[in-house]
């Protein structure tokens, strides 16, 4: 079921196909340079083993921000709790003011990438091993864990899972900084079998607890934000953990884990839902478990053979999956030509769609899928792709428009070349949905620039109304 895709049949409108489900889409003219590499190609364009940058040059609290929290435990400690709770005031409006920083950085590199892949794979792990700000509080950490889902995402799966078990936000959110040997916190290795390595219902209440005995002693340096193991909490002793008996470590656990079988099944299960958009059936899924442990759970070349395969290009997952509030946002930016909008309007915007970065609503991350329609976001999504494409709307006047301009329609080369409404429509219709264009949209845009004519303004109204629609909410 993934034999490979014949090259007769590879063409622009599967290219787009690909082109959005492991990245982000583009402009007209970057799918076509995208088409021309042919499938090999332009998987091995993708799965580029090129280290990614990352989001910045460092990411460093500002040593005012650390004088800060000392200089607030200090003043605690001798009573003076109104300095105290003065100087906590000022630390927690700066640590704000950096997750609103790092969510625009990420948002950012999402819309101009030339590394697509990457950052998609990025947003899959971020919501696999879902870590929220709202409890760990430190942006710091959050940019670090993001960081190695960015550098280790596309390696094996193992040497990921054994990072995040060390990781900062991930120790704060699930409780490891607060298991010892006389008291081991199940936190963790509860989530570790469940949401992130097996599945419910694959392992025991015995196997939680003597994972969690595994991982006590796992803490993380206050000041430079690296992990260390407090050997005096760890317990050394020996565990029976899946049928094994050793006096296994964490990373002996995780070594467990990817012995079985299950590990592969669930973890393939995961990615193909989250590129392909739809379920695996159960024979299907046994395959997928079984080629990821074949590549040694090395993501890479398991999403080779996915993004190679026949199947992934079938009728019934070309344009059959629902945006993320994510990915529609960073579609319609890079489809646009556009910049992300500032922080505080996409602090708004993902509130009212259901998806802020950095802050899943549980452990379990996000839904996905048809949770994210309902009547509400449905709106709101016609109402924030005016704000983007800069039709009228009071609320979007004045200080914002200055500070974020709407997309300007006279610099798509591909729209501005094609001359009357049927050329206009077909051109600005592709630059959002692609080369496969429901005959929906067509009606749309041309009745569209018909009523509002063809100038900036009327394309902007028609770009309106394409993205408006029903269909657009699906890629």
């Amino acid at each position: 079921m993934l034999d490979p895709l014949p090259p007769k049949d590879w063409s622009i409108a599967l290219a787009y196909h690909l082109m959005v489900r492991a990245g982000f889409g583009g402009t007209p003219m970057q799918l076509a340079d995208f088409h021309r590499l042919g499938l090999p190609g332009a998987v091995e364009f993708l799965l580029s083993e090129d280290s990614p940058a990352p989001l910045m040059g460092e990411w460093e609290e500002p040593e005012s921000l650390q004088d800060k929290e000392i200089a607030a435990r200090e003043a605690r400690r001798a009573g003076n709790m109104e300095e105290a709770q003065q100087l906590q005031n000022e630390v927690r409006k700066e640590k704000g003011r950096a997750i609103f920083k790092l969510r625009d950085l990420w948002l950012t590199r999402m819309a101009t990438t030339d590394d697509p892949l990457h950052e998609k794979l990025t947003l899959f792990w971020h919501g696999h091993f879902a870590t929220s700000i709202e409890k760990v509080r430190e942006p710091q950490w959050m940019w670090i864990q993001n960081e190695t889902f960015r550098s280790c995402g596309a390696g094996p799966f193992g040497d990921l899972a054994k990072a995040i078990s060390r990781d900062p936000a991930m120790i704060r959110w699930l409780d490891l900084d607060q298991s010892s040997e006389n008291a081991p916190n199940e936190n963790f290795a509860r989530e570790l079998l469940e949401l992130f390595t097996l599945g419910e219902g694959h392992y025991t209440e015995v196997d939680i607890k003597e994972a969690a005995r595994a991982f006590t002693g796992y803490r993380t340096n206050r000041e430079s934000g690296k992990f260390m193991l407090a050997t005096s909490r760890h317990d050394n002793g020996q565990k029976s953990f899946m049928g094994e008996d050793a006096a296994f470590d964490g990373d002996g656990i995780v070594d467990v884990i990817l012995q079985n079988r299950q590990c592969g099944r669930f973890l393939g299960r995961r990615i193909w839902e989250f590129f392909a958009g739809i379920e695996p059936t159960p024979q299907f899924e046994k395959l997928l478990g079984d080629t990821l442990r074949q590549e040694d759970y090395e993501i890479r070349p398991f999403l080779k053979r996915i993004f190679l395969s026949k199947l992934f290009y079938s009728p019934r997952l070309v344009g059959a999956q629902i945006k993320s509030p994510v990915q529609w946002l960073v579609q319609a930016c890079r489809s646009l030509e556009q910049s992300p909008p500032p922080p505080l309007i996409t602090r708004t915007w993902f509130q009212t769609l259901g998806q802020q970065l950095f802050a899943p609503p549980n452990v379990r991350g996000w839904e996905g899928g048809r949770s994210w329609m309902s009547a509400t976001t449905i709106t709101a999504r016609a109402n924030f792709a005016g704000d983007m494409v800069g039709t009228t709307r009071a609320s979007f006047e004045g200080k914002k428009r200055r500070a974020w301009p709407p997309a300007d329609p006279a610099k798509w080369e591909d729209v501005t070349a094609a001359t009357g409404v049927a050329e206009k429509s077909h051109a600005l219709a592709t630059r959002l949905y692609g080369p496969t264009i429901p005959a929906s949209a067509m009606e749309v845009a041309e009745s569209s620039l018909e009523n509002h004519g063809t100038d900036t303004d009327g394309l902007r109204i028609c770009a309106h109304a394409l993205m408006s629609l029903p269909e657009y909410q699906l890629t």
